[in-house]
């Protein structure tokens, strides 16, 4: 049986396994805004969670507490597996690189996005 349910969750689309609602979404696709806070909240916090959980709170109030979450996860993961590669240049390309080797297919599953056009933008375009 546990077997069984375990395929059933590998199987599900990431959207039916999302955190993040429509209205989360909204706030990220396509604006170049919530990339800079979100890195000044990834920078201010040293992927400590708790501070992050804290910029979030403040700067993205109106986001479900469990998408949230999801982003800061994502620093957290950032900061724990890319330190090498973001500690200096957290809006580099290799930082990008890395985050999106070690840390982006959870993630994804967390927002529940399928495509990388609804993901926040990438830092570095933004360099």
């Amino acid at each position: 049986m546990m077997i069984f349910l375990l395929v059933l969750y590998l199987l599900t689309p990431p959207e039916s396994q999302a955190i993040c609602t429509p209205k989360d979404k909204a706030m990220w696709i396509d604006n170049k805004e919530f990339t800079l806070k979100y890195m000044m909240i990834a920078e201010s916090s040293w992927g400590v969670k708790k501070k992050a959980i804290k910029g979030f709170e403040k700067e993205f109030q109106d986001m479900s507490e469990g998408c949230r979450e999801c982003h800061v996860n994502m620093i957290e993961c950032g900061a724990q597996k890319c330190l090498a590669k973001c500690g200096m240049k957290p809006k580099s390309e290799d930082c990008h690189e890395c985050i999106a080797v070690k840390c982006m297919d959870q993630y994804k599953m967390c927002l529940g996005v399928s495509f990388q056009t609804e993901l926040p933008i990438p830092p570095y375009l933004l360099a």
